[in-house]
């Protein structure tokens, strides 16, 4: 049923004036909405409500039996998550080995008094750690979704 507002009216005024005093800006009324009433038409209203009704409890249900089942796309999240998990690896071997790179080239600079080559190799040092961490926290979340679709697989299987 849609309300709509049949006409806008001030609110009445207090009974006694002197007494009345708003606690806060909220409490004092604007204006009242009153709905329009259509003669006759109640039950088309009922309809109305019980076709909504049926509607949302037909798309809730569609949805719901769409998510279980997928046993084919959780397979395929699966290899793909094994697969971040090899390439995060891979980025943390290249990341260490540019660390121990970088560190020898530190150690040089230093001991040869270039301090604005070393100041960039420590900038260089710090960032390949920053992507270490990050290469870090990929891999801990592809074991936590290869776990979670390790355990979707096993319930699609027994139902």
């Amino acid at each position: 049923m849609l309300l709509r507002p049949s006409r806008y009216t001030w609110p009445d005024p207090p009974a006694f004036p002197d007494t009345y005093l708003p606690q806060n800006f909220l409490d004092v009324p604007v204006f009242k909405i009153t709905e329009a009433k259509r003669p006759g038409n109640e039950r088309g209203d009922m309809r109305r409500r019980i076709i909504g009704l049926l509607m949302f409890a037909v798309l809730g249900s569609a949805f719901a039996l769409g998510q279980n089942g997928d046993l084919r796309g959780d397979r395929r999240d699966l290899r793909q998550d094994r697969v971040d998990r090899r390439q995060d690896r891979r980025d943390i071997r290249s990341d260490k080995r540019d660390v121990r790179q970088d560190r020898r080239q530190l150690r040089k600079d230093v001991r040869n008094g270039n301090y604005a080559a070393a100041r960039h190799e420590r900038r260089d040092i710090h960032k390949d750690k920053r992507d270490l961490r990050a290469d870090r926290r990929d891999i801990r979340h592809d074991r936590r979704d290869i776990r979670h679709d390790r355990r979707d697989i096993r319930h699609d299987h027994k139902g």
